[in-house]
Parts: C-alpha cells; sequence; structure tokens
C-alpha cells in the first residue's frame, strides 16, 4: 500500500541518518520537513498533512485533531515526552519510541556520576593541580568518603535503563531498590532487588538515582519534601528528565545541608542558565544531556525510527510499542481504509 513518512527533524552532522534510506527501499515516500521551534504546532500541521507517519515529531491535541491521515508517530530514543500518548491512542493514533536505546550510556554516565561524587573526586583533582594533593588534601573529606560495597541504591522508575544498571551496581556490592508507581508487587524484579514506596526508598537509599518518564504525574515529583526525606549523606543523581526536579528547591536543600550532593546529566531548562545556583557549587556534576552519547549509540539513532515507520506501514505493530492499548482503536480507524 502506499505511504508517506515525514521526518520533522533536521540532519545532525557527523550523525548517520538512514531514515530516508529505509524507508524508499521498502517502496514508501520519504520526505524531511524540518520545524522549529518544538512549540510550533501550527509549523507541524503544516509539514505532517500529507504524512502517514510522523518521525521526531510532538504530538498535542491540536496536531492530532489537524491530522486525521496520520497513522503513527516514531520517536528515534527512549524519550517521547513531547508526545502526548493519551491524546494519541484517542485518536488511533500508535505510538512508538527506541527503548532499547542508549541503555549501556546512560547507564554508565549514571555510575560515573555516583563514583565521581562518592570518590571525591573534583575536589581532589582541584587540590592537586594546585599542588594541595597528598593525604592533606583528603584528611577534610573524611567523613564523606565512603565504599561503594553496602551502600544502597535507589531507583525511581523501573524500566529497560534501571534494569541495566542494577548488575553494574551489583558488581560494586551495592543493594540495590526500587520505586515505580506503574508496577504492582507481583512484577518479576531483577534477583536481589527489593521494591518500596518512594518514601522509604528515599530514606534508605546511599544514591537516589531517577529514571521516571516525565508527565503530568512525574513532573516536579523531587522537591524539598521529598529531599528532606532523604539522608543528609545522600546523593541525588538524575540521567532521566530534567522536569523531574525541582531544582530550585534541590538548590536550597543543598545549600541547607540536607543531601550530600547532585550529579545531573538534566535540567530544566537545558542547558542550565549560568545563574542558576547549581552551577556554582563544588557538590553538584552537571552535564549537558549526554549521558545518551556514544559513537555506538549515535549509529543506533540512526535506524530504529524508519524501521519502526516501515513495520507500520506494511501493517505490523512496532516493536517499541508505547501504547498497545490504541489496537482496537487504530484497527477500527483504519479497516475502511
Amino acid at each position: 500500500m502506499p505511504g508517506k513518512v515525514v521526518c520533522t527533524a533536521a540532519l545532525v552532522p557527523h550523525r548517520p541518518d538512514h531514515f530516508q534510506e529505509i524507508v524508499e527501499k521498502a517502496g514508501f515516500t520519504f520526505e524531511r520537513k524540518v520545524v522549529t521551534p518544538p512549540t510550533n504546532e501550527d509549523g507541524f500541521i503544516a509539514a505532517l498533512k500529507d504524512a502517514d507517519v510522523a518521525i521526531s515529531s510532538p504530538l498535542t491535541r491540536k496536531i492530532a485533531e489537524a491530522l486525521p491521515k496520520l497513522r503513527a508517530v516514531c520517536s528515534p530514543a527512549v524519550g517521547y515526552d513531547r508526545i502526548d500518548v493519551g491524546v494519541a491512542t484517542e485518536h488511533g493514533i500508535i505510538v512508538s519510541n527506541n527503548a532499547d536505546y542508549c541503555l549501556d550510556e546512560v547507564t554508565d554516565h549514571a555510575v560515573a556520576l555516583m563514583l565521581t561524587l562518592a570518590r571525591r573526586i573534583l575536589p581532589l583533582d582541584k587540590q592537586t593541580k594546585t599542588g594541595k594533593g597528598g593525604m592533606a588534601a583528603v584528611r577534610p573529606l573524611m567523613g564523606g568518603v565512603h565504599r561503594l560495597r553496602g551502600q544502597t541504591l535507589g531507583l525511581v522508575g523501573f524500566g529497560r535503563i534501571p534494569r541495566t544498571l542494577v548488575p553494574k551496581a551489583q558488581g560494586f556490592g551495592m543493594r540495590v531498590i526500587m520505586y515505580d508507581p506503574h508496577l504492582t508487587r507481583d512484577v518479576g524484579l531483577p534477583l536481589g532487588v527489593d521494591m518500596f514506596e518512594l518514601d522509604d526508598l528515599l530514606a534508605q537509599s546511599d544514591f537516589v538515582s531517577l529514571h521516571a518518564a516525565l508527565g503530568t504525574g512525574s513532573r516536579g515529583m523531587m522537591g524539598m519534601e521529598q529531599l528532606k526525606k532523604m539522608k543528609k549523606t545522600a546523593y541525588l543523581v538524575n540521567c532521566g528528565r530534567g522536569g523531574l526536579v525541582k531544582e530550585a528547591e534541590l538548590a536550597q536543600a543543598l545549600q541547607q545541608g540536607l543531601i550530600a550532593g547532585a550529579g545531573l546529566d538534566v535540567t530544566d531548562p537545558e542547558p542550565p542558565v549560568a545563574e542558576n545556583p547549581l552551577c556554582k557549587m563544588d557538590n553538584v556534576l552537571l552535564t549537558s544531556h549526554q549521558a545518551f552519547f556514544s559513537e555506538e549509540s549515535e549509529r543506533d539513532l540512526g535506524f530504529h525510527a524508519g524501521d519502526e515507520a516501515v513495520r507500520v506501514l506494511q501493517g505490523l505493530w512496532p516493536l517499541g510499542f508505547v501504547n498497545p492499548g490504541v489496537q482496537a482503536k487504530y484497527n477500527a480507524k483504519w479497516a475502511k481504509k
């Protein structure tokens, strides 16, 4: 059957993008219509007016209602917070993501942040470079440096990325616990992982690592109320989405010594503005949404969404199916086409 795929993201220099090759090889039409900024709903409506499948596009109610021809929206990466999944399901639109993308990269980055914080690498580096190395540099840090073995890592959210982090943390001898409001206690958990409610997880963890999807229920889920429940010696790590954390309240908590530090790959906005107090704190590590990156992950990114678009146009369900509850509505909507 005929079909058209439209990608609304620009080509990125040095990043392989095989979407067009994959789609056209399968016998479908491909077009790239770059839309900016990401809040430009009218721009996306105009770009996608004749698309059957969209790649790298947001989806709001206004966009969905204006595009009755649209069958699916495919995200090239793990995140799909620009897509209103409820609206998509309501309108019979499939949503897919690259669920297995950058699992090792993000979890390696989380471990790197934890190790750098736990071993106080940055202050030691700074002191050593200014001629104050040796034990004279270490002694002032006594009480704040501990081995990872025996410490507790609390995972907030328990999808593919935190599940990939489990054996890496256990390899350091850490105890791993998790919280995920979308899972029940009868769900199969990896060996040695226990499920807790959020408050209990915060109270027990030496490191709290955020991996929840960003939505209306999770936005700002880590604020002063939650940070007060953490140990004063604990660290917050966020390689998920910046919007999960109330940054002003995190800065306050750090200034008041309520927690020991934070390692953030994501902020809101990105990158953080220079006036953000987190940028001026020695016990805060900041990277600018780079946890996903490696030479290998860059190659992986260039294929998946094209493959997913072709699967939909061939009458198959996507592999990274975000909203499988859409199936009945989708079948009813497109059975007449």
